[in-house]
């Protein structure tokens, strides 16, 4: 008997660690003015856990899906903006698109608490 209850507590525990729900989060990046920002990236970070979304042309981004489908773990995040060109060896000049404030999850101001399906828009400066 003892046996048939360790085969169950195992492939009870072993279910419920493969089921780690993830959670899809998406939203809009704009400016004051309602215009989009029309490029880079939004980066949710909560302590070493990293996820990334591309902002396409209408300012829309998708938070962490990768080609499963996944979204991200549910919880509290910084949320950081990188959206620059150039800089490179290159010598082109470097470009921001927002604000300095935004690239670093200290002084962008933005926190998303994620604990379901999530829609996070963001209104940011420009440089």
């Amino acid at each position: 008997m003892k046996r048939y209850f360790f085969i169950f507590a195992l492939l009870s525990l072993l279910a419920t660690a493969g089921c780690s729900r993830n959670i899809g989060v998406s939203g809009r990046v704009t400016f004051p003015d309602g215009s989009p920002l029309t490029q880079g990236f939004v980066i949710f970070e909560s302590g070493p856990y990293q996820v990334f979304g591309r902002i396409d042309e209408s300012g829309n981004y998708r938070m962490g899906e990768d080609r499963s489908g996944q979204g991200i773990k549910p919880g509290e995040y910084n949320v950081r903006i990188s959206a620059q060109s150039g800089g490179g060896s290159d010598g082109a000049p470097l470009v921001r698109y927002v604000a300095v404030k935004y690239e670093n999850t200290a002084t962008s101001g933005l926190v998303c608490s994620v604990q379901g399906k999530t829609v996070f828009d963001m209104t940011v400066e420009k440089p």
